[in-house]
């Protein structure tokens, strides 16, 4: 039997900490249904037995009740998340003695993209129908400018719906004088936690946005400078978005810094995974998706700004 190594980790806000005893870790799993593929999620499978939740275990020493759970389909498996910073723990089944799909995504010192990722297809599950938004038909009927495209995206539950009326394919590259041109992954504290692709288009009204009332969650990172948040579903705990807010001290800068601020500022970054055409729902989709991965530009905030400190 493989020796087992200690691995730690957290939520990004902390309101969550534990400690798993895994054999080292070659690979990962990821699953295709549509909640894992919209969460991200990046799998190790463990006995309940095997982890210790040292901050926020709740009444099962899973989290209950201090983490969100969202349920769906056949109210079997939990999908458990922080509620303040949107980051997802993982998947505990209610069936007794059943493994913990711990979201590796949340381990502290490990390289997720030095590991290679298993893939599997969810088995017995109906098929997802995803939220649409309810602008989207008015939208459509709108032309396009040569090389728009829209996207359709939603959380996982519907209370969030929205389009992207984006200015090229997510697979090409923007014009080359544009900041913020291509899809990017970046592997900071917060994004690597959620999984982030964003894409950035301007101005805002490219994104057109529909939500329950209380529906949406901002955090702001205690690592950043608060300038940006992350927006995610407080029921399904789906990342949807940023919303750029710039500093707090704006209005106290030169004219001409607050005009940069406000150009700056007036784009809506979108998650990527939110958009349905990551689904796969139909051969193009399929097709497209798989060449917006390859064209993904990566980037290491881990080693940008300040270091990642767990907070207390």
């Amino acid at each position: 039997m493989s020796e087992l190594r200690t691995y730690e980790g957290n939520c990004h806000c902390g309101l969550v900490k534990f400690s798993v005893q895994l054999p080292a870790l070659e690979s990962l799993h990821a699953c295709d249904c549509s909640i894992c593929t919209k969460k991200g999620y990046l799998f190790v499978f463990a006995p309940k037995s095997a982890i210790t939740v040292t901050k926020g275990g709740g009444t099962d020493g899973l989290g209950a009740d201090v983490l969100v759970s969202y349920i769906f389909g056949r109210k079997q498996l939990e999908h458990r998340f922080c509620g303040t910073c949107g980051v997802g723990f993982g998947i505990v089944n209610t069936v007794q003695g059943a493994p913990v799909a711990l979201n590796a995504r949340l381990f502290l010192g490990l390289d997720l993209w030095a590991l290679p990722v298993q893939e599997s297809k969810p088995q017995n599950d109906a098929p997802y129908v995803p939220p649409v938004f309810p602008g989207l038909a008015a939208l459509q009927v709108e032309p396009l400018d040569e090389g728009e495209k829209i996207y359709p995206g939603s959380c996982h539950c519907g209370a969030v719906t929205f389009a992207l009326k984006s200015p090229w394919l997510l697979e090409k590259k923007g014009p080359e004088d544009m900041e913020n041109n291509v899809a990017a992954e970046c592997n900071c504290s917060t994004c690597i936690r959620h999984a982030s692709i964003y894409t950035y288009p301007r101005p805002l009204t490219r994104v057109p946005q529909a939500a329950a009332p209380e529906a949406l969650a901002e955090y702001f990172s205690v690592t950043g400078n608060k300038f940006v948040s992350t927006q995610f579903c407080r029921v399904c705990g789906c990342v949807v978005g940023l919303r750029v807010v710039g500093p707090p001290n704006a209005a106290s800068l030169p004219a001409r810094v607050q005009e940069i601020i406000k150009k700056k500022c007036d784009m809506r970054p979108v998650q990527v995974r939110a958009l349905d055409v990551v689904l796969g729902l139909n051969e193009d989709d399929r097709g497209e998706w798989e060449r917006v991965k390859g064209a993904v530009k990566r980037s290491k905030g881990s080693e940008e700004g300040k270091p990642y400190v767990v907070p207390e």
